[in-house]
């Protein structure tokens, strides 16, 4: 599912055409060879023939035309997207086992981690990181009144949790 995946839900919620492709990494690196990747990575939208990249910028233009990041409730559910993006900046280490993720044009790991480094990485995001981090969400949560992050009304924040939580619950996510 991954990044992608709160896009393709705002779409289908939204009743918003779509083409669903997806490719893997020899599809991807032929994607990037032609230069249609406009930031050498997906996922990416294409409407009316043009590329547009970057999830959050993707999902939160979906969510408009969803319905789905109303005006008035942005400030907050952005807030609760960039701490569900503090979480993933957290835990790229531990799902490609390097410290700076993947070179932007040839995908190769960059700074490759040592065994005994990402069992430490591990120790922390278990023990002080993602503890931490779910109750700060779990705090928003209740803070709105619920059962949404931002109260009564479904957004795309939402979407990116349901994402992000149902993949750490079996083991899925990224």
């Amino acid at each position: 599912k991954g990044i992608a995946e709160p896009v393709r839900l705002a779409l289908f919620i939204g009743g918003l055409p779509f083409e669903d492709r997806r490719v893997g990494y020899e599809q991807l690196a032929e994607l990037r060879r032609r230069g249609q990747l406009p930031c050498g990575q997906l996922p990416i939208l294409e409407i009316d023939g043009e590329a547009f990249a970057q999830s959050m910028a993707l999902l939160r233009w979906a969510g408009r035309r969803a319905g789905l990041y109303p005006d008035e409730l942005q400030l907050r559910c952005d807030m609760v997207e960039e701490a569900l993006a503090d979480v993933r900046r957290v835990l790229w280490p531990q799902w490609y086992g390097v410290i700076l993720g993947r070179h932007p044009r040839t995908s190769e790991k960059l700074v490759p981690l040592t065994e005994g480094q990402k069992g430490e990485v591990q120790a922390a995001l278990n023990d002080a990181v993602l503890p931490a981090r779910f109750e700060q969400l779990e705090n928003l949560l209740m803070a709105s009144g619920g059962p949404y992050f931002c109260g009564e009304q479904l957004t795309t924040c939402d979407l990116s949790f349901y994402v992000m939580a149902c993949g750490i619950l079996d083991g899925s996510y990224c």
